[in-house]
């Protein structure tokens, strides 16, 4: 029995005493692994830093209207730049007014160019004015195109124009707002 007793005792310092190295051992990894982690974590901010010099930020003319920008392109033989975005809302019975005399875009250097065409879903515009009704909650592609814009510019610092809402329906809601894109990247092709 004395025997059993001591067989047992020993074998639970041996375990315990393992497992105190074992823990020792894991908070060593721990340790190291934190250091790695915020090691990494500067790595990813400055990367996230870095990318937001390039990022596309949106002003919407309307709390109410999520307009984001797809894709920012130049056409170096005709010297324009396409801006492509999408307008979504979910508020009934929706038109929207783009006044094409009202927006301008400026470049780094503070030139300014003005609007050459807008289309929303193939709704030109007419007497520098785009209409066009949005269904609720639908995804509505848009694009302005920009003229005279040399393909030594890299960046549309900031693009800007009205754009009026009010119920396709009637009524006395109508809002205006103004549009802000900044920080285009001009992709040139």
């Amino acid at each position: 029995m004395k025997k059993t007793i001591l067989i047992i005792v020993a074998f639970a310092l041996f375990t315990s005493f393992g497992y105190s190295q074992s823990v020792e051992q894991l908070k060593q990894e721990v340790e190291k692994l934190t250091q790695e982690n915020k090691t990494l974590k500067h790595k990813a901010d400055f990367c996230n830093l870095y990318s937001q010099s390039d990022k596309y930020e949106v002003k919407s003319f309307n709390e109410n209207y999520e307009v984001k920008v797809l894709s920012v392109i130049g056409n170096k033989n005709d010297q324009t730049v396409d801006i492509l975005f999408t307008l979504r809302h979910e508020i009934p019975n929706q038109k929207i007014t783009l006044h094409g005399d009202e927006f301008v875009a400026y470049d780094e250097t503070g030139n300014s160019y003005t609007l050459k065409a807008a289309d929303f879903s193939g709704n030109k515009g007419v007497g520098g004015y785009v209409y066009h009704v949005i269904p609720t909650d639908v995804l509505i592609q848009g694009k302005l195109t920009f003229r005279n814009i040399l393909s030594k510019t890299d960046r549309l610092k900031k693009v800007s124009g009205r754009i009026d809402t009010e119920n396709n329906d009637g009524g006395d809601n109508k809002q205006k707002g103004e549009v802000e894109f900044t920080n285009l990247l001009i992709n040139w092709k």
